[in-house]
């Protein structure tokens, strides 16, 4: 079932699953260890990270991430790219610094403490990502 899938919260636990898969620690190739991802969901976000079901079949963008075509475990892709930036605590949890808090998805930075020009260059740096997973997907969203 998914609910049993395993969900990737910390770089801690994203590495393990590298050396679980026998994939390199950089990614490289995982094909080779017949390991593929499919995207799931509707929106890039990472406020509920929940995997979308049949109730709920919008949740945020979740990479699935298969083995032998079967699934061995997810992450939230806007947490992938966080640890990809190395801002995603390795609580698995985002600080709180205060009452109410926005983050910034890409930098992982409170956006109120964001300058114009961190600003703009954190939304090229998600309109990059989000085309270039657009691409990979040949634009179909699963």
């Amino acid at each position: 079932m998914r609910e049993d899938i395993p969900q990737i919260r910390t770089t801690k636990q994203l590495k393990e699953l590298a050396r679980t898969l026998k994939v390199r620690a950089d990614w490289h190739e995982p094909d080779e260890q017949s390991v593929e991802a499919k995207i799931e969901g509707s929106h890039l976000d990472n406020a509920m990270m929940e995997l979308s079901n049949k109730r709920f079949p919008n949740r945020e963008f979740n990479v699935i991430i298969l083995q032998d075509k079967k699934p061995v475990a997810w992450i939230n892709l806007a947490n992938l790219f966080a640890m990809g930036c190395q801002t995603w605590p390795d609580t698995g949890e985002p600080e709180k610094l205060g009452k109410v808090l926005l983050i910034c998805p890409i930098c992982s930075h409170p956006i109120y403490n964001h300058s114009q020009a961190e600003a703009q260059t954190c939304l090229e740096q998600a309109d990059a990502i989000l085309q270039h997973v657009h691409k990979a997907l040949d634009g179909r969203i699963v």
